[in-house]
């Protein structure tokens, strides 16, 4: 009930989301610049004050950072936001770790979108703790700080780092004991190990790297995805046919045998979230239209980071429709 009020808001918000129609125009643009001014004209993105068009990715954080420091002033539970956001959190303490290591400035590479100063988790992975950090990411500091200190690679350390961020996932969706909210954590960690499989392979790494590199907590057993670790992709497609995401992730795996490119296998894992926050619609309130709007916000985001990509680069039309992924509104 303490969402009651937040949910007629909610859907008023989920209406100004760029609705596919809009996103079909906008990729109908000429060019870069009349992409920006559409993008601009039909959403909350704001390209107009930009000194170059290849700074857009400068508006889009703009504008999430100011939607979810609204949302966390409001939320009754802003685990629920964390729970989505806490890649940003993860994201700049693996930043601010390699700028220590490698003696580099990677401050312009932090992304401010949730409550921690991006401050304070660089400090502590120059070894610091911060008051104000929360425990999990100084945990977190301390598990980067260790693993580099013991000789592991770089990518050993981002692995350590993003089991400990889906661990710190599991737990808040736990505690908040929504199923919805269970559920979608659960996704994230089994498509996690599914993509984990061949980018390990594609590292030349064995399969004990492999195991060590799977996350615990999905619907999918760790020891069942090991196990296929000398499949080819196809073989995996089939093995997982009949679980709970059937033909998209054959044809995920399917499609990626064919291209090698990973960018093909997320954008079906992306649809599959987007078909689960879908959802949310049929829910009247609580905390799943809360996290839903999150997730399509982020979404939203990502579509029109494809479209100026694609613009800047002059990528035809079809091909940039092909990269999109569904849209909620």
């Amino acid at each position: 009930m303490n969402y009651a009020r937040l949910a007629g808001y909610l859907r008023v918000l989920e209406k100004r989301l760029l609705a596919s129609e809009s996103l079909g125009r906008i990729i109908d643009s000429p060019d870069a610049f009349s992409a920006a001014a559409a993008i601009s004209q039909n959403s909350e993105y704001d390209f107009s004050s930009l000194s170059k068009i290849e700074d857009y990715e400068k508006a889009i954080g703009e504008t999430l950072k100011k939607t979810y420091r609204y949302l966390y002033s409001i939320a009754p539970d802003k685990e629920v936001i964390d729970i989505i956001l806490a890649k940003y959190d993860y994201h700049n303490l693996k930043t601010a770790l390699k700028s220590k290591y490698l003696g580099k400035d990677h401050a312009h590479l932090y992304m401010d979108c949730t409550e921690t100063d991006p401050a304070l988790v660089a400090a502590a992975a120059n070894g610091t703790k911060p008051e104000k950090l929360p425990a999990h990411l100084l945990e977190a500091a301390a598990l980067g700080l260790s693993a580099r200190e013991s000789g592991s690679s770089q990518q050993a350390i981002d692995v350590a780092l993003d089991l400990h961020m889906l661990g710190h996932m599991k737990k808040l969706a736990s505690a908040a004991n929504n199923g919805f909210l269970i559920e979608y954590v659960e996704f994230a960690i089994d498509f996690y190990n599914i993509k984990t499989m061949p980018r390990v392979k594609n590292m030349g790494m064995d399969a004990k790297f492999l195991k060590e590199s799977l996350c615990e907590g999905g619907k999918i057993p760790k020891a069942e995805i090991f196990g296929r670790f000398d499949k080819t992709p196809a073989a995996l497609a089939e093995t997982f046919h009949y679980k709970y995401f059937g033909q998209i992730m054959e044809s995920a795996l399917e499609d990626y045998e064919k291209t090698g490119d990973f960018s093909g296998l997320e954008k079906y894992l992306d649809n599959f979230l987007m078909d689960h926050a879908k959802k949310s619609k049929y829910v009247p309130f609580g905390p799943e239209i809360l996290m839903s709007y999150i997730f399509s916000k982020e979404n939203e985001a990502r579509q029109i980071r494809i479209i100026m990509s694609c613009k800047i680069n002059n990528i035809p039309n079809g091909t940039l429709r092909e990269r999109l992924r569904d849209n909620y509104a």
